[in-house]
């Protein structure tokens, strides 16, 4: 496979982490400082080894099964494997004696991808054999022949960034191994990093001269910390990432109401929407997991929930819908790099009735992997495919004429009875819509 393949190649990680059991600690940083960087502005979008270079790294492979009992790799690994662009190889002496590190060096090359394989010392001597004391895995400083044995080969240098104080040091290693990702030159990336650190440094000497002066300020001080403590609490970025969300809005409690009963508030028509969200807690200060719930009905919805805190969201300019809510939840139990699942219900009342509410959607406002969104429409009133719009909303909305990943249920008329949306890689601050025209479906079904 060319580079030009490789770069066409739907790849789902920028890299994937093999490392022993023993390195676990340098793998979680390094996973954390691969995923959590930013590429300079200046260098976003310009040619790198695999096309335009992206603004960040995420996402990066690391976590793995438990392998003790298994003769061979996991399938979740080999996936993993598969589904990433380079191999990151944490080189020690527990490394260099890991059969799972090992194999899973011996898996990337048979995809013909070995030059695509970074090496990061942690520890051990890169010069000495694994029995002596060397860092190197066989895998790594040997050819793998066609029948997928190990072949020796001396003449191979292997090019590694070096963690060892008394080598790269961890910042430069660090710098060393995303230029590799990135493919551009590493001097050219040390001096943006340089130009960005004193751009930083000037920031950060302005906020503090900002913060004494505001600390002259008691009351406005005081004020300032709680607002930006409650954005920070509805938005955790980039404290959690959303691993899995999936919500399932049913409609077959829908009932069509008159104007005197939306007005008068009477609880008519009911819509449930079901959430669920697989979250992982990626810094230590995150300390609660905020989703907001919106309506434009006019009346509060119904939201249950266990061990969470619901409040009303005062309107701002980031408010979407003319009802908004906080439901939070409790996460500082929940150990760094740990995952937990969270759930909650609504109930909306009234909603869907006139033609401004013929819509429901889904608001991204953290990292997400996967989004699965499915709408369950009323049995007496499916919509006509050619009536259902895919969008999404920042601060307008946007017509996506192709959609993605998107199935559709049709009743024995051919018109929708439901429909499931895939979304992958979301983009945070958007809303992705669905809009329908049940006119247009009626319409259809008399036909």
């Amino acid at each position: 496979m060319s580079d030009a393949d490789r770069a066409a190649a739907p790849f789902k990680y920028k890299a994937f982490i093999s490392y022993a059991h023993a390195d676990q600690a340098v793998a979680t940083w390094l996973h954390k400082a691969l995923e959590s960087y930013r590429v300079p502005k200046d260098l976003q979008g310009t040619s790198g080894r695999d096309g335009p270079i992206p603004k960040s790294l995420f996402p990066v492979f690391r976590d793995r099964d438990e392998l003790s009992s298994s003769p061979d790799l996991s399938q979740a690994i080999q996936d993993g494997l598969n589904a990433s662009a380079y191999l990151i190889v944490l080189c020690s002496p527990a490394a260099a004696r890991s059969r799972w590190v090992g194999q899973e060096i011996i898996e990337f090359k048979k995809l013909g991808r070995a030059e695509r394989i970074h090496a990061l010392i942690v520890d051990g001597d890169p010069a000495a054999t694994p029995e002596s004391g060397g860092c190197f895995p066989a895998a790594l400083v040997s050819k793998l022949a066609d029948d997928g044995t190990l072949v020796p080969d001396p003449s191979h240098e292997v090019l590694a960034a070096d963690l060892r104080p008394d080598a790269d040091g961890k910042d430069e290693a660090k710098l060393k191994l995303i230029a590799g990702l990135l493919g551009t030159p590493f001097n050219s990336l040390r001096r943006r990093e340089a130009a960005a650190a004193r751009k930083r440094l000037l920031v950060t000497q302005a906020i503090a001269a900002t913060m004494l002066l505001l600390t002259v300020a008691a009351g406005v001080g005081g004020w300032l910390t709680w607002h930006y403590s409650k954005e920070s609490d509805e938005r955790q970025v980039p404290g959690v990432r959303v691993e899995y969300h999936e919500t399932t809005l049913d409609l077959s409690g829908w009932h069509e109401t008159t104007s005197a009963q939306v007005a008068q508030h009477q609880k008519i028509s009911a819509a449930t929407s079901h959430d669920r969200y697989t979250i992982v807690k990626t810094q230590p200060q995150a300390k609660n997991y905020v989703h907001t719930v919106g309506t434009s009905s006019g009346i509060p919805p119904d939201i249950t929930c266990t061990h969470c805190e619901i409040s009303e969201r005062p309107q701002d300019a980031a408010s979407r819908t003319s009802l908004e809510y906080l439901v939070k939840f409790d996460i500082a139990a929940v150990p760094l790099e740990g995952k937990t699942t969270l759930d909650y219900h609504t109930q909306y009342w009234n909603a869907f009735q006139t033609p401004d509410q013929w819509w429901t959607g889904v608001r991204v406002s953290d990292q997400t992997d996967l989004v699965k969104f499915t709408i369950l429409f009323p049995p007496a009133k499916h919509a006509a495919a050619n009536a259902i719009q895919f969008y999404y909303h920042d601060n307008a909305d946007h017509i996506l004429d192709n959609p993605g990943q998107m199935t559709m249920d049709k009743d024995e008329r051919g018109l929708v009875a439901s429909l499931t949306w895939m979304i992958n890689s979301p983009s945070t601050d958007r809303s992705y819509r669905v809009r329908w025209d049940w006119n247009a479906a009626s319409t259809k079904a008399g036909e």
